[in-house]
């Protein structure tokens, strides 16, 4: 302490300088005097600027210059108490002839020296630092640095000529000080000063290094049970040094142990703060505060006490013991067993309560899963408590497995004439439901399904259904009738007809059908199969003469598929629809003004549930969509979807392709067809042309005649032949097939 008075002392010497000390410009560094007025306007120091020249220096600088004849340098540099304080951090990286600096002000918050190889004196006391770094001070010999209510770190580094560092009354000094560099270091003032047997404690440091392997360690055990701390001026190797033990409010300190230390007696004992007097050993050495809580209980379960999983039905679980030893200072007086938690029911504790145990006692308990619980995870909480505070927790885990489930063998079969498209051979337990589905093959129909040995269909008429599994074996098999095959078609028995559409179904049935109106005006039906032959035909409407037939499928969305007729004398547009068992209802109008148009019923282009139409205007040959509404209305607006249709034929084909977009056909003036891909959005793909030679063919297209869930066409050449072509996926057909003869 006698150096940091001598400190101030010489700054009261320079208080007595002249006013200002002149000379001429050079004498001062300007390099100096530029750092020293930074820290008046950064800083706030309360000091006269001076000239940047170097000519002359204000009195009220505290300031020691060196000796030389110019380019005087700061050799001692006293930033004392200021009003009001200095702020910030205090940069004086570049006064490198530095040899002693006091700061001593609250408002500086940080301290940079670094570079400054030639201080030897650092004192800084009474400020707001929070980290000081020092390991870039080499020449350093003195650290006075105490009363620092803010700092928590102090950073060492190499320091040859070090000998005393003081951090007393520095109460946030925490962790470790690291003097490993500092060979001469003969002081080290930690804590507050000793008044015994009553001081006020000193930091929590936790670990001393130094020079020549001198590592002391300091901790506690439990680590909540208190705090040790360094509280005492020390000369190592000679003065001994005293820690204090500081237990937390719920435990009581028990002693002390320790490694490689000289121990003294202990100073003294003023409860809760123990003292330990000791002289430093020349080695690594541990010094351990051991703690005790007032109130504590140990079980000899912790965690999770697991009693596996069990298979219904199961035997009684074996209980499991739990002891509970007293590990407090005091008795525990009578303790709670309790159980919570999500399922405490599923549990059973032998006791519920434990008797008074003295320190070190024991007494036990035992704790199993209830017997019949039904297939399940259970868990529960197991609590020892005691009005004093004590409360120790582990959990319970029980798991209830359900006995397996017996399974019996399914064998799915076809007939001959199909095959199975879905359900798997395989085992199931009994009530499972399994989705089945066949596909007949060309020239067969499907029949039903049958069971070897019970079990139920959804079904069994339709080929794609369900069949829940009874308990036992079974084989189901889907049966299937080859088709009818129809006498040929007599010309002379049929007249020739005006019109032809394909339509899906009017009967509800797999395979569409081919509509036709004579030159009578009579609406025909013929209903097909699945190779394309048409069955015998049945009369369905009359005066269809002057209007024109549409089938675009389910225009009204009631189940059924209805017929579009346009009155070519009025332009009036009329929905005939369908009842679902071949014949059609009353007409209704929906539109009207259709006159210059060709309609073109296109499926449900737009994906969005609901048929659609299209038009070409006669006059443009632009191409417009009428989108449906699924109440036999339109969607306005009617977007232009093609132009440029004029001499082409246009024709719906429904889905051609298989990917569940609605598609359609042209055949240009040259007599080719080609396939326009839909995107579902009532636009189209580029054209692809899939046939040539189609000149002097009437074309329907739109419905899937065989069943195959791809959209077919028939075509009428000149001469009245009628023409069958399976669509094969891609836009391609099949190669035709004469389905009649006189149309």
């Amino acid at each position: 302490m006698a150096l940091l008075a001598s400190a101030v002392m010489s700054s009261c010497l320079v208080l007595g300088l002249p006013a200002v000390a002149t000379a001429a410009p050079g004498d001062y560094n300007p390099s100096d005097i530029a750092i020293i007025n930074g820290l008046i306007v950064t800083n706030g120091l309360d000091w006269t600027p001076a000239s940047s020249d170097g000519s002359a220096i204000p009195g009220d600088w505290q300031v020691d210059w060196s000796v030389d004849a110019t380019d005087k340098r700061v050799r001692r540099l006293f930033l004392l108490s200021q009003t009001p304080p200095m702020v910030g951090t205090v940069d004086l990286r570049g006064l490198t002839e530095l040899i002693e600096l006091s700061v001593s002000d609250e408002g500086v918050s940080g301290l940079n020296i670094a570079g400054l190889n030639k201080l030897e004196e650092l004192h800084c006391s009474d400020t707001g630092l929070q980290t000081l770094d020092v390991s870039g001070n080499p020449a350093l010999a003195q650290l006075q640095c105490s009363r620092n209510l803010s700092l928590t770190t102090l950073i060492l580094g190499t320091h040859p000529a070090l000998t005393q560092i003081n951090v007393l009354n520095d109460p946030l000094l925490t962790g470790t000080i690291d003097a490993s560099g500092c060979p001469l270091l003969n002081i080290l003032q930690i804590g507050n000063t000793v008044a015994v047997p009553s001081f006020p404690l000193g930091s929590p440091i936790s670990r001393l290094i130094l020079y020549g392997g001198y590592d002391m360690n300091f901790g506690s055990s439990p680590t909540a049970g208190g705090t040790v701390r360094v509280a005492s001026n020390g000369v190592f190797g000679s003065t001994p040094i005293i820690l204090l033990a500081q237990a937390s409010s719920d435990y009581t300190f028990v002693g002390w142990s320790s490694q490689n230390f000289i121990s003294n007696a202990p100073n003294g004992t003023v409860s809760p703060v123990q003292f330990y007097r000791y002289n430093v050993p020349a080695s690594s050495s541990t010094v351990t505060a051991n703690f005790q809580p007032f109130d504590s209980v140990a079980l000899s379960q912790s965690g999770t006490l697991d009693f596996g999983t069990a298979t219904t039905p199961y035997s009684p679980i074996t209980p499991q013991s739990v002891t509970v030893t007293n590990t407090g200072y005091n008795s525990t007086g009578p303790l709670d067993v309790t159980l919570s938690g999500t399922n405490p029911s599923a549990f059973t504790l032998s006791t519920n309560a434990i008797g008074d145990l003295s320190t070190g006692a024991s007494g036990a308990f035992t704790v199993k899963p209830n017997s019949g619980l039904p297939a399940g995870s259970y868990s529960a909480t197991v609590t020892v408590s005691s009005p004093q505070g004590i409360s120790e927790t582990f959990t319970l885990v029980f798991v209830v497995a359900a006995a397996p489930v017996a399974s019996f063998r399914l064998v799915v079969r076809a007939g001959a004439g199909g095959s199975i498209t879905a359900g798997t051979n395989g085992n199931y337990p009994a009530g499972t439901k399994i989705s089945l589905s066949a596909r007949a093959n060309q020239g067969y129909s499907f029949s039903g399904w049958t069971t070897s040995g019970g079990g139920v269909f959804g079904n069994k008429s339709s080929p794609k259904t369900t069949f829940t599994m009874p308990s036992g074996a079974v084989t189901v098999t889907a049966s299937f009738a080859r088709d009818p095959v129809p006498p040929s078609p007599k010309p002379a028995a049929v007249k020739q007809m005006v019109q032809i559409a394909l339509s899906p179904s009017q009967a509800g049935r797999q395979y569409g059908d081919v509509l036709a109106v004579d030159q009578q005006g009579t609406l025909w039906r013929y209903p097909s199969s699945q190779t394309g032959a048409l069955a015998k035909r049945s009369q369905i409407g009359t005066g269809w003469k002057d209007l024109a037939l549409y089938a675009p499928g389910d225009w009204d969305k009631d189940g059924h598929n209805d017929i579009i007729a346009v009155d070519q004398a009025t332009g009036k547009m009329y929905l005939y629809p369908g009842k679902g068992d071949g014949s059609i209802g009353p007409r209704r109008q929906i539109g009207q003004g259709w006159g210059g148009y060709r309609v073109i019923p296109a499926g449900d282009l737009t994906k969005d549930g609901n048929v659609d139409l299209l038009a070409i205007k006669e006059s443009t040959g632009d191409l417009y969509l009428y989108a449906g509404t699924g109440t036999g209305a339109f969607k306005y607006p009617y977007p232009k979807v093609g132009y440029g249709w004029k001499g082409y034929e246009l024709y719906a084909a429904s889905d051609i392709n298989n990917d569940t977009k609605a598609d359609i056909l042209s055949i240009d003036r040259a007599g080719d067809l080609y396939f326009y891909a839909g995107k579902g959005d009532g636009t189209f793909a580029k054209k692809i042309k899939v046939g040539h030679g189609w000149k002097g063919y009437d074309l329907a297209a739109g419905g899937d005649l065989n069943g195959d869930s791809m959209a077919d066409i028939v075509s009428r050449y000149s001469d009245g032949s009628l023409f069958f072509y399976a669509a094969t996926g891609g836009g391609a057909f099949a190669k035709r097939v004469l389905i009649g003869t006189g149309w």
